[in-house]
C-alpha cells in the first residue's frame, strides 16, 4: 500500500487539491478545487460560519516505525476564505492516520477548550469505480 498524505494549503481555505486525505489509493478519488475535501470534517458553528481543520496543520508527528502520522489543528480555516487565514474556534482536533493489517485507519478526536456550539458536522467521501479486470 502506498499513498501521499499532504498537509498544505491552497488558493482558498479548505479547497486545495492537496488536503490531508489520502492521494493515490486505488478506488479513492479526492475532489479537485471543491469545497469538499475527502475525509476532512466540516463544522458549521452557531453563527453559520463553516470551518475545517484542513489547511496546514499546527503540529505533525510521524511515528518512529513509519506506520502512522498524527496531525494537530488548533487553528481552523473558514471554508472559502483567503488561504492562510485561520481562526481559533475553541476547538483542537488531533487526527491520526495509521496503516493496519488490512488497510488504512483514520481516527480523530475533537476537544473543546471552551463552550462551542456546533450546529452541524459532516464529512465528504467520494469513491470511484474501478474497472473490473479480466480473470484468466
Amino acid at each position: 500500500m502506498h499513498f501521499a498524505l499532504p498537509f498544505v494549503t491552497g488558493p482558498r481555505g479548505a479547497t486545495s487539491d492537496y488536503e490531508p486525505a489520502p492521494h493515490g489509493l486505488p478506488g479513492f478519488a479526492v475532489p479537485v478545487e471543491k469545497p469538499y475535501p475527502c475525509l476532512v470534517p466540516f463544522l458549521e458553528l452557531k453563527d453559520g460560519t463553516t470551518i475545517a481543520a484542513a489547511d496546514g496543520a499546527d503540529e505533525i508527528h510521524p511515528s518512529l516505525d513509519g506506520k502512522s502520522v498524527t496531525a494537530v489543528w488548533k487553528r481552523w480555516v473558514v471554508v472559502g476564505a483567503k488561504a492562510g487565514e485561520t481562526i481559533d474556534p475553541g476547538l483542537v482536533t488531533e487526527v491520526t492516520w495509521s496503516l493496519t493489517k488490512n488497510g488504512l485507519r483514520r481516527s480523530e478526536v475533537i476537544t473543546p477548550s471552551r463552550s462551542v456550539t456546533v450546529r452541524r458536522l459532516w464529512m465528504a467521501c467520494r469513491l470511484r469505480r474501478i474497472a473490473s479486470r479480466p480473470r484468466f
